[in-house]
């Protein structure tokens, strides 16, 4: 399983988990109204790391959502990739 950052030519983040990436960035790319999307980081472990990491940075940057897993672009997003 992997989590991903995208980040969408809207400026959004987006912050989602996935065991297939491929599949699912092409659907993200076919069902968004943003003309790019750009992947920004993908990392792989086992499901219920990645469930919990998901789950912790959706909390911690809850003040941030615009929109079930997409999140205002802001300087806590960028850093926290790098974080890890």
């Amino acid at each position: 399983m992997c989590l991903y950052f995208l980040k969408g030519s809207s400026g959004f983040i987006k912050i989602g988990r996935s065991s297939n990436f491929a599949k699912r960035l092409s659907e993200i790319r076919r069902g968004t109204t943003d003309e790019h999307v750009e992947v920004l980081k993908v990392f792989y472990g086992g499901d219920e790391y990645i469930r919990a990491r998901e789950r912790e940075l959706h909390l911690a940057l809850a003040a941030d959502n615009f929109k079930g897993e997409w999140f205002l672009p802001g300087e806590r997003q960028a850093n926290r990739p790098r974080r890890w």
